[in-house]
């Protein structure tokens, strides 16, 4: 009789491969997520009425912008992951550092909402996973609206970073299905019809950046450094950036780094750090793109923490028990 074969990833380590629950964002899911949007936009409410210089509608702007990309990531989180990391990585969205009382401009949730979009679209279409591919014209079309919103909020940084995330994707998994992905004549119609309409009228697109700094970095002194931007988004991400760089390390000692949609968010993560870190964008750019697969990959770890808790708690008693019965013994 063989011998059962022994699984290759640590029992502790399964988790970042996904529950086994439902593949989808439930509603309950989605109403919690639409109540910590409505808590942020009061808390934002709070300190603009405290704050004289703080910006009301700014605030709700945020706090609206926040909500609609922890809904959108919770759902591409629980298609492959399942809800209960999905809706976590939605509510450590809103409850990080970055997205509470409007700490990231309107402007840049906005850009982080367009390249959310389009990384999500982008995944439906080419990451495989327990769910079937979706081969329809519209993956492609949302792809390329997202694309071109992005560059009407941002220039041509929105467009570089999702570029840079999703053909890093596709060469380190050597697919020219993917790469065939960006070969859709309507789209890239639509991206074009956007790109002169951000060309005719630049200023009247950017407004919302407040001003143009929001596409160069190094014109206003901002430093181009990798310790700078790790610095600002792990700042960004607390209180769970502890989390996701735990997470991140076991992933990577236990070889999730070759599951199909970690390498998407560890792309999506490592080509914009890379790219804001020289500098050519401004940094405030890589904390707000950055923060989607973050908390992503910290949701991971989030969802077992009650496991590994009751794990320790077992783990004391039986220990006091042991003390125990030694101290009776002698």
């Amino acid at each position: 009789m063989s011998k059962p074969a022994i699984p290759t990833t640590p029992v502790h380590w399964r988790f970042l491969a996904g529950g086994t629950e439902t593949l989808r964002l439930t509603l309950s899911g989605a109403a919690l997520l639409l109540g910590g949007g409505m808590v942020l936009a009061g808390v934002g409410s709070m300190v603009a009425a405290l704050d004289g210089r703080a910006n009301l509608p700014g605030c709700l702007a945020s706090a609206a912008a926040s909500t609609a990309v922890a809904l959108l990531l919770a759902a591409l989180a629980a298609r492959w992951l399942g809800r209960r990391i999905g809706t976590l990585a939605g509510l450590a969205l809103l409850t990080c550092f970055g997205g509470l009382a409007g700490r990231i401009a309107p402007a840049e949730m906005l850009l982080c909402l367009s390249v959310t979009t389009a990384m999500a679209a982008f995944a439906v279409a080419n990451v495989p996973g327990r769910l079937p591919l979706v081969d329809r014209p519209w993956p492609r079309l949302l792809f390329y609206a997202a694309t071109g919103t992005s560059l009407l909020l941002a220039g041509v940084a929105g467009p570089v970073l999702i570029g840079a995330g999703c053909l890093s994707f596709a060469l380190l998994c050597v697919d020219t299905r993917s790469l065939r992905f960006f070969a859709h004549l309507p789209g890239l119609a639509l991206f074009g019809l956007l790109a002169v309409g951000c060309s005719v009228a630049p200023e009247s697109w950017l407004w919302c950046s407040g001003s143009s700094h929001i596409a160069t970095g190094t014109a206003i002194g901002w430093p181009g450094s990798l310790t700078h931007t790790l610095g600002r988004l792990a700042t960004a991400g607390l209180p769970w950036t502890p989390l996701a760089v735990l997470t991140a390390a076991l992933g990577l000692h236990g070889g999730h780094h070759a599951t199909p949609i970690w390498r998407l968010f560890g792309c999506w993560l490592a080509a914009t750090v890379a790219i804001v870190a020289t500098g050519v964008f401004h940094s405030q750019i890589g904390v707000a793109v950055s923060l989607p697969p973050l908390v992503v990959i910290a949701a991971a770890a989030l969802a077992q923490v009650p496991a590994w808790w009751r794990r320790m708690g077992l783990a004391r008693l039986a220990f006091l028990r042991k003390v125990c019965e030694n101290r009776r013994l002698s």
